[in-house]
């Protein structure tokens, strides 16, 4: 049965009639899990293909498909949109990680400083949508606390609608510096995964000399476009200009 649904969602998508309903990517996510589970990995990617929303199971499914078929690339670009999705994913972690240690061109970097790991562990406590729905819920708090106040209750309800607003408020302010910045680095991801094998970035857009070689699964920083090359920074900060097709977005145009 799950079968005829994908098959017909195949149809459907192809006509471009309409997209899918949620019923139907539920179906094409599970069809996809059960071809995944059987070790039909071509077969579990062109069921997950269908799905025309971003997902980090099913992002993280994706890299773990394309890991079993050997293409280290893609595996590190599902992997990574995994982790931009929801970076406390431990499975997707644990991809990137199996991966890094299997590249030819991985570059030994300065571990983060305190600061940085503490930070890191502050914003990465919660998904985005998680930081969404507590932000939310203490702008309704304080919205309830100060709806309350406004109403003039009574002497001994008085100080529990203040510290009910106050306590809103201070938690507002606290948890929307996190929050603001999860947006921020949502909307302005210019990560990119090196998806073809190995290759070459240049010095100039059209060519020049070498600047070093790609491998597939390596991370970087996309820059500004020019004809058919795009800048490329690596992890070490050497820059160079790469043929756009070697390379991916982490982050998928809407």
């Amino acid at each position: 049965m799950r079968a005829i649904i994908v098959a017909v969602a195949i149809v459907i998508m192809a006509t471009g009639a309409f997209a899918l309903t949620p019923e139907e990517r539920e179906g094409a996510f599970a069809e996809g899990n059960r071809l995944f589970t059987e070790g039909r990995f071509d077969e579990a990617l062109r069921a997950w293909a269908l799905i025309d929303i971003e997902n980090p199971d099913l992002s993280r499914n994706r890299g773990a498909a394309y890991e079993r078929l050997g293409d280290r690339g893609r595996a590190m670009l599902h992997y990574q949109r995994a982790l931009r999705l929801d970076p406390g994913d431990q499975a997707a972690q644990a991809g990137v990680a199996r991966i890094e240690q299997t590249r030819e061109d991985r570059v030994a970097l300065p571990p983060p400083s305190v600061i940085e790991r503490g930070w890191g562990a502050v914003i990465n406590a919660l998904s985005l949508c998680g930081w969404a729905i507590l932000w939310l819920t203490l702008l309704w708090l304080m919205g309830l606390g100060g709806a309350w106040l406004l109403a003039e209750p009574g002497a001994a309800w008085r100080p529990t609608a203040r510290r009910l607003a106050v306590g809103g408020l201070a938690g507002l302010a606290l948890v929307t510096i996190p929050f603001g910045w999860r947006v921020w680095r949502y909307e302005t991801d210019a990560t990119g995964v090196v998806i073809a094998g190995e290759s070459v970035a240049a010095e100039e857009p059209d060519g020049g000399a070498k600047r070093f070689t790609l491998h597939a699964g390596m991370v970087g920083m996309l820059g500004e476009r020019e004809g058919e090359s795009r800048r490329f920074t690596a992890p070490n900060g050497v820059t160079g200009w790469v043929r756009e097709e070697t390379i991916a977005p982490v982050q998928v145009s809407p």
